[in-house]
């Protein structure tokens, strides 16, 4: 029989060889034979008679064990160019890969680096912008105390214009009340006067009426001793005529009685006629007294009429002479009251001695009360420009405070940003390698 020795198993360093090409060349693969193995000569002698041994069936086995295997290495053949295509288009891929990865991992570099300049020119403009704002803040905050130092002062200069303002104003109140008072006193006065006057009117409607009324009653007993007069004159007619009969009588009497010498017994009727005439006589006597008494009260009714008269025409000039002494009365006592009051104004007002000093001082609390309004305005007008100049620095405060916080965020994003651009780098770098991995498992 012929013995066979068993193909010689291939080198690991050689199959490596064939089956992973260098990475990053394009050069088609290259296949290397299998040496030949040379036996050793102690184990195996070739001797020529076991050559010629070999019969025709042998051969025909060989033969079709060779052609077998001949097939066998065709189709591992194919299948190793199938494999080989297959790794070439995945190396392809891989190195395809590869150069797009280094491309990106230029590109994370170069955004990296890029990114690092731009962190550091921002974190420079951002300090700059930081040390900015905080120097405006610093101004801000010394404006800001400077601007209430100020509206401090502008507030005690408003209190003191607002109390100088409210004295001026209770003092003007008090003023104001006293002239109130003044009203209200000189209302009452009028009052009182006009009720007084109502009460002299009635009382005066009254006087009248029992004025009119003695003299309806005087002109009554007028008229009565009027008519009493005329008969009274009629009867002072009447005996003046029966006291001249009389008189006559009597002087003829006496010349008869001188004339006459009478005799002892008609002494006695003589004595009783003249007793009877004496009687006589002081009866006409009598009756003339009263017709004297009576052309006097004549007389003294005329005197009396003319008396009424006058006393009627005195009467009204009192009346009148009343009114105006009453008027006068409550002018002097308005005028009265006014002084006192005037004089207690006078005395309560301070810096004032007369009245000549009333309209020096209500001038210059005027002028006060003017100074003091001017001052509030003012006060007002920097108040509100202060609370301007506060709000505008409490804005530009918030504006600094929103900047420093935007700059904040923005290096915070722009420190994210660079850390998300190593994690990527780093990520395209572990792909990268198990890429690698992978495809040197594979080949």
């Amino acid at each position: 029989m012929i013995l066979r020795t068993p193909q010689p198993k291939r080198p690991r360093d050689d199959a490596k060889a064939i089956e992973s090409p260098p990475i990053g060349s394009d050069r088609r693969l290259v296949i290397y034979e299998d040496p030949v193995v040379q036996l050793p000569e102690s184990s195996h002698e070739p001797q020529p008679s076991d050559h010629m041994l070999c019969t025709y069936q042998c051969r025909q086995m060989v033969k079709s064990d060779f052609l077998d295997a001949l097939s066998n290495a065709e189709k591992q053949v194919c299948d190793y160019l199938s494999k080989l295509e297959n790794l070439n288009e995945n190396f392809c891929k891989v190195e395809a890969d590869r150069n797009k990865f280094r491309d990106q991992f230029l590109y994370a570099e170069q955004e990296l680096a890029a990114a690092k300049g731009r962190e550091q020119a921002l974190q420079l403009q951002l300090l700059k912008e930081i040390n900015d704002s905080q120097e405006r803040l610093k101004k801000q905050l010394e404006s800001c105390s400077k601007l209430e130092i100020k509206l401090e002062n502008e507030k005690n200069l408003r209190i003191k214009a607002e109390s100088s303002a409210t004295s001026a104003e209770e003092k003007a109140s008090l003023l104001e009340a006293k002239l109130s008072q003044l009203s209200e006193s000189i209302d009452r006065e009028k009052m009182r006067l006009n009720n007084e006057l109502a009460q002299l009117q009635r009382d005066s409607k009254l006087s009248v009426s029992r004025i009119t009324a003695d003299l309806e009653r005087m002109e009554c007993r007028a008229k009565n001793a009027e008519k009493e007069s005329e008969l009274l004159k009629e009867q002072l007619g009447n005996l003046k005529l029966q006291l001249n009969e009389c008189l006559h009588q009597k002087s003829e009497l006496e010349k008869k009685l001188s004339s006459l010498t009478i005799p002892g017994g008609a002494s006695t009727e003589s004595n009783i006629l003249v007793k009877h005439l004496q009687d006589e006589l002081r009866n006409y006597e009598s009756e003339v007294r009263e017709a004297r008494k009576l052309k006097a009260s004549y007389e003294n009714i005329e005197l009396l009429k003319e008396k009424l008269l006058e006393e009627k025409s005195r009467k009204e000039r009192a009346e009148s002479e009343l009114s105006k002494l009453r008027e006068f009365e409550l002018n002097m006592r308005k005028l009265e009251d006014e002084l006192s009051s005037w004089k207690s104004m006078l005395k309560k007002i301070p810096d004032v001695s007369c009245c000549d000093d009333i309209p020096l001082k209500f001038s210059a609390l005027q002028k006060e009360v003017i100074d003091n309004m001017m001052k509030v305005g003012e006060a007002n007008a920097r108040l509100k420009q202060i609370e301007v100049a506060l709000d505008a620095a409490q804005l530009g405060k918030q504006n600094a405070e929103a900047e420093a916080a935007l700059a904040k965020e923005k290096a915070e994003s722009l420190k994210l940003e660079v850390n998300r651009i190593e994690l990527m780098f780093c990520c395209s770098l572990l792909a990268f390698i198990c890429l690698l991995g992978n495809s040197s498992k594979k080949c």
